[in-house]
């Protein structure tokens, strides 16, 4: 709504008089906030009626309300902005939770380097092939060369299919390297061996491998797993776990 239409269509005077509909009188409402011209008019308009009612000891049945008309679409107004104010605040803290619970969940798609430390005895005694290759590739996996890690112990697990050590480091060189389907067909193969000291991070590395396949469901059941051992990794286990319900 604007100047020219108020003027063309009588907009004050019907305001004044009760006929105008509801949204129209809205809009002029709003237009009357930001228009000096339209409400000085309406100001005249409503003084001119309170002189006749003053002078002249009478009023139209209709004028009485028009003050309080205009207040009352001012409070609406100002009850809406109330309203528009609180739902613009939960509406930020629901996008500011969900940003946070996105960055959390993008946070559990990283891959930590697991620790290494040589031993002094396998060291000092390293002279086996399967030794040596090992050897090899846990100085490239020291250095962050993961796909030459991941190739050295390759081949020293053909000299060791089931060397529970080998198999880890080589799935998490793969996972590391960006090989994650190769890492997963790695680290598989230590679940079907005996519980040992790699168990636990072999389904941490395998949830995380799930993970960045998008294989939710899979990540899920290896999580689960490691929640269930309570140990390390248990207590991180389990807020991935919440964060994909």
């Amino acid at each position: 709504m604007n100047c020219k239409e108020i003027r063309k269509n009588y907009i004050i005077s019907r305001y004044i008089d009760g006929t105008l509909p509801p949204t129209e009188v809205d809009d002029f409402t709003i237009h009357c906030l930001h228009c000096g011209t339209c409400y000085q008019a309406l100001t005249k308009e409503e003084k001119l009626i309170d002189f006749f009612r003053s002078g002249h000891g009478h009023e139209h049945p209709k004028l009485a309300p028009v003050k309080n008309r205009f207040s009352v679409s001012l409070c609406h107004l100002a009850w809406a902005g109330a309203v528009l104010a609180v739902i613009g605040v939960v509406v930020l803290f629901i996008l500011t939770n969900k940003h946070i619970n996105q960055t959390r969940i993008f946070a559990f798609y990283e891959i930590e380097v697991p620790h290494y430390e040589a031993s002094l005895i396998r060291s000092a005694s390293c002279t086996t092939t399967f030794c040596i290759q090992f050897k090899t590739a846990m100085e490239h996996y020291l250095k962050a060369e993961y796909k030459a890690a991941a190739d050295s112990l390759q081949h020293a697990i053909e000299f060791s299919p089931q060397n529970y050590q080998a198999l880890f480091f080589l799935g998490v060189s793969r996972l590391l390297s960006g090989q994650t389907e190769e890492a997963v067909t790695e680290l598989k193969k230590i679940t079907v061996l005996p519980a040992n000291a790699y168990t636990e991070e072999t389904y941490w590395y395998l949830g995380k491998a799930y993970l960045k396949m998008g294989k939710t469901s899979a990540a899920k059941e290896q999580f689960t797993l490691v929640l269930k051992m309570g140990k390390n990794y248990s207590q991180r286990a389990k807020e991935i776990l919440t964060a994909l319900k």
